[in-house]
């Protein structure tokens, strides 16, 4: 009977050592997690805020921009109607002869054109925004 009772109490001992090592793992598998999620949300919080901040510091930089934006397109536009309006006066359909100087007219208004519009795109280019903050994260 001692044997049997030593036994089991050997069987026992056995059983809470396998079940503390187990136990253990979990318990450092949770703690692990716990650091990986609170690293993620810490990450996610800072993006959020500066997310939030280039908002609350651009949004009226940008709508000012939005607007002059919409004016240089609508020049654009209006120069485009002003040069279509001018190539409809030349008279294509006629038999005479197209004169020289008609053709250099013809094509100095097609290059000042190009030259206006192409300045009022560059002018766009040179003015978008280069400071946009950058979101920084330490991530260990």
């Amino acid at each position: 009977m001692n044997t049997s009772k030593e036994s089991i109490e050997s069987k026992i001992k056995e059983f809470n050592n396998l079940f503390s090592k187990e136990v253990k793992k979990l318990d450092m598998f949770y703690k692990g997690t716990k650091d990986k999620v609170e690293v993620l949300l810490g990450a996610t919080q800072t993006i959020i805020e500066d997310v939030y901040s280039f908002n609350k510091d651009y949004a009226g930089v940008l709508r000012e921009k939005k607007e002059a934006d919409s004016q240089v397109f609508s020049k654009i536009e209006h120069s485009l109607t002003r040069f279509q309006e001018s190539l409809s006066k030349f008279d294509f359909t006629s038999k005479d002869l197209i004169f020289h100087d008609q053709i250099s007219s013809m094509v100095s208004s097609v290059e000042s054109w190009f030259k206006i519009g192409l300045s009022r795109i560059l002018d766009l280019v040179l003015c978008l925004l280069t400071n946009a903050p950058r979101p920084v994260t330490n991530i260990s």
